[in-house]
């Protein structure tokens, strides 16, 4: 038993590589910046993550925009939260803008 443990550990590490212990935590969700210079992913980073939010909020199965793409997820759903309440308020805005016409004219 023990040496099939090890001839299975022996092929996965020549086919695959060396195993590595990853530690998932409270950390996980952390934007880490440096403490000097210029951050110059930031823009990009929060375009995608806009992006990405948008079509999580909007698609039928949010799950299947997600696969693939290493996302902290109460992130994205603070993201989300906030991106439907701007589209809410504009869309609020122009209802009462459309009102203010109408009643104009």
């Amino acid at each position: 038993m023990h040496d099939e443990q090890s001839i299975d550990q022996y092929f996965t590490e020549q086919i695959v590589g060396p195993t590595r212990q990853v530690t998932l935590g409270s950390s996980a969700g952390l934007v880490r910046q440096p403490s000097r210079g210029v951050l110059v992913e930031g823009s990009r980073a929060g375009l995608e993550l806009t992006l990405l939010a948008a079509r999580s909020a909007w698609a039928a199965e949010p799950g299947e925009v997600l696969v693939g793409r290493p996302v902290s997820l109460p992130r994205l759903a603070r993201w989300r939260i906030g991106l439907l309440l701007v589209a809410w308020l504009v869309w609020s805005a122009g209802l009462v803008a459309a009102c203010a016409w109408w009643w104009r004219v």
